[in-house]
């Protein structure tokens, strides 16, 4: 039913040192080891849910080996193109105490131009199977232009949604050529739109593309208020105080793993909304990336006031 797409598939390291010093040594028992970026917290967080999404990206080197022998052994579908340039990245989150996060993340290898084609062969082919197809994280180097047009026309064509969380000429791309939904926090916006995060700047992002194709943006702010505008619809979303903050690393891809899921079930959009939020706000409880608890989403699911404020 989903297709979960993240090209640029790391090795995501997480530990938590207290407090963190410049020049300072730091030992810890263990960090948390998983396969990560954008997409695989995407995937990680819906099977908490119940949905069994398929996984797509490259990967290379012996880091790409253990990631999607991890992935399996998790029981995740994947279908991972392998190309021979360097190894698959390495991203670090050191957290401290009341879930600062300080993150260091490798680029990530090249893609080849052959590993390039051999992925859009198989999504063409593979496509049409699929109800919604997610797209997150930031590009790999090396993918050429044009390839975010791609995957989404293709999808299109076929009657698939997509949803998207990317940025710069990668997310340009993909609303262009006709994604359905944008998830992005407000820096992102404010990269790419070249104008302050707000209300009445997000309504204007929406009436200007949605003549593309698009349907759906929501821009988060942490911790504070922030917006969707959906069908001419403006929205405002004030999510609860989290108490024991662990980390926000992969809150914003646990909310795009809510929101997938309330479409896929078929959820009106402020119950979507309050889901996707309550999803978000379960993570931040977590030290790792899409670690949510259903237990934990019901809670904040019913404390997150969604208020429609107007129109585009």
């Amino acid at each position: 039913m989903v297709m979960v797409i993240n090209l640029n598939i790391a090795i995501d390291k997480t530990a938590n040192v207290g407090v963190l010093e410049k020049g300072n040594i730091y030992r810890y028992p263990e960090a948390l080891t998983f396969p990560g970026g954008k997409g695989i917290n995407v995937a990680r967080a819906l099977k908490t849910l119940g949905i069994e999404p398929e996984i797509r990206g490259f990967v290379s080197g012996f880091n790409g080996r253990w990631i999607e022998k991890t992935l399996v052994k998790a029981g995740f579908k994947t279908s991972l193109v392998r190309h021979k340039n360097g190894e698959s990245r390495i991203c670090y989150s050191i957290v401290e105490n009341g879930g600062v996060s300080t993150d260091f993340n490798e680029d990530g290898p090249s893609v080849p131009a052959a590993g390039q084609k051999e992925f859009l062969k198989r999504f063409e082919k593979d496509v049409k199977k699929f109800k919604i197809i997610s797209i997150s994280g930031r590009t790999s180097p090396g993918l050429g232009k044009g390839f975010y047009s791609k995957m989404v026309r293709l999808a299109k064509k076929n009657g698939v949604m997509v949803f998207v969380d990317t940025t710069c000429l990668a997310l340009r791309e993909a609303v262009l050529a006709g994604a359905d939904a944008v998830k992005i926090n407000h820096y992102e916006f404010e990269e790419f739109f070249g104008k302050k995060f707000s209300e009445k700047n997000v309504a204007e992002f929406y009436s200007r593309h949605e003549k593309f194709g698009l349907k759906t943006i929501v821009v988060t702010n942490r911790n504070k208020p922030f917006y969707c505008c959906c069908l001419g619809k403006v929205f405002k979303i004030v999510p609860p105080e989290i108490k024991e903050l662990k980390s926000p690393v992969g809150a914003g891809d646990s909310f795009m793993a809510g929101f997938i899921f309330s479409v896929c079930r078929g959820k009106g959009i402020l119950e979507t909304l309050k889901l996707s939020c309550a999803a978000s706000c379960s993570d931040c409880g977590t030290l790792g990336a899409g670690l949510i608890s259903r237990k934990a989403v019901n809670f904040y699911k019913n404390k997150i006031k969604v208020v429609e404020i107007g129109g585009k």
